[in-house]
Formats: structure tokens, C-alpha cells, sequence
């Protein structure tokens, strides 16, 4: 099973291909319908483009997603759908794992609802891990200190940046599904026994 969120409400009787994929990524340039096994990976584009700031998965699967701080007055205003899409009319994206691809419009009646995205705790409920600077960063330069450079742990990166008070994590903040493996790395406890991507809210977490 495929899966396709649509961060806006959707309107009309066809998914258009609308992101543009240049001939090097290993495929015909072109535009193109992306789709993943991943759910949480699919739930990162609730967030329209813009307000998220850098994403990694871990090896479970789960996604750690950053966004910026004015995202947070998106919060409870979400309108977003993931679908689930026919898998036969995709194609593996070169280099990607589960990330697949469609260059042809998918009719509406092709398409089912999984489920709505409204706010964070939604995307939280599914497993996301989400965290937020505690500041807007105001230059470029402020938002490089915030960014993981290449090929570095992005979850060793998040630790640093929350031992030096710099993001929030929401999910231990709110008590929703907060990762065992994070809280372990941030160096937190697990107040009861949580298991990923629940679909109530689970455990607390605490110092």
C-alpha cells in the first residue's frame, strides 16, 4: 500500500504531477506524483513547503522532523489528506527508499482516504517525532546552527541542540508517542512503557 498526503483540502477529480524532477536524480525530467510504504514519512507533508526545516528517519522507520517556530501557529490548522494510491502506477525513485514515483494523473475514484491530518498531535499519534526551535532563528546564519551538516547523526545533532536549550520537543512536552530511542539519547526516562506509533497517546517522559 501506497500512501500520498495532500497538505491543503482536495478539491477536483484528478492528482496532478506537480513536482518537478530533473533528468540527473536517475529518471525522465519531468513532473511527477510521489508516494511511500512509509506513513510517517508520507504525514511530513502535512506541513506545506516552507515551514519544515529538515527531516531523518530512523532505522525503525520513525521520521524526526524539524520545523520552524512559526509553524506553531499552524498547529491546530491543518487541512491536510493522506490517501492511499494505486501502487501498480508507480515506479521505485532511483536512490530512495520507498519513495516511489508517477508521471500520470490519479483519478479521484483511484484514490481512498486513509486518514485527516488536522494539527501536530495527529502527526504525533502516528509516531512522528517533532521538534521546534525554541526561537525563530532571524538570518541564514542562525538557521546553519540549526541545520545537521552532511552526513552527521541527526539525532546526535537534535540531542546537542536540546541539552543547549535551542529546540523542543513536542512529543515529550505533550506526552504523545515520545520514542524510546530519542528519550534514550536525550538521556530521559521513560515514565511507563510507550510503543511506536499508537493511536492514542502514550507515554510521558521526564528528566
Amino acid at each position: 500500500m501506497l500512501f500520498h498526503t495532500v497538505p491543503r483540502k482536495f478539491e477536483g477529480d484528478t492528482l496532478e504531477p506537480r513536482t518537478f524532477v530533473t533528468a540527473d536524480r536517475g529518471i525522465d525530467e519531468g513532473h511527477y506524483i510521489f508516494a511511500t510504504g512509509n506513513q510517517q514519512l508520507s504525514a511530513c507533508y502535512a506541513i506545506p513547503n516552507g515551514h519544515k526545516h529538515f527531516s531523518d528517519m530512523l532505522d525503525d522507520g520513525a521520521m524526526l522532523l524539524m520545523i520552524q517556530a512559526k509553524t506553531m501557529a499552524m498547529d491546530t490548522a491543518l487541512d491536510a489528506t493522506m490517501f492511499t494510491v494505486p501502487r501498480e502506477v508507480f515506479t521505485p525513485f532511483p536512490g530512495k527508499d520507498d519513495q516511489h514515483v508517477c508521471a500520470y494523473e490519479i483519478q479521484r475514484s483511484e484514490m481512498a482516504v486513509h486518514r485527516r491530518i488536522e494539527n501536530f498531535d495527529d502527526m504525533m499519534t502516528m509516531g512522528l517525532q517533532i521538534f521546534v526551535p525554541a526561537e525563530q532563528p532571524k538570518t541564514d546564519q542562525d538557521w546553519d546552527k540549526l541545520s545537521p551538516s552532511a552526513g552527521q547523526n541527526c539525532l546526535k545533532f537534535l540531542k546537542q541542540l536540546h541539552d543547549e536549550g535551542q529546540v523542543r520537543w513536542l512529543n515529550a512536552e505533550r506526552g504523545i508517542n515520545p520514542h524510546p530511542h530519542v528519550a534514550q539519547a536525550f538521556g530521559l526516562s521513560m515514565q511507563e512503557p510507550t510503543q511506536q506509533a499508537k493511536a492514542t497517546p502514550a507515554a510521558r517522559v521526564s528528566k
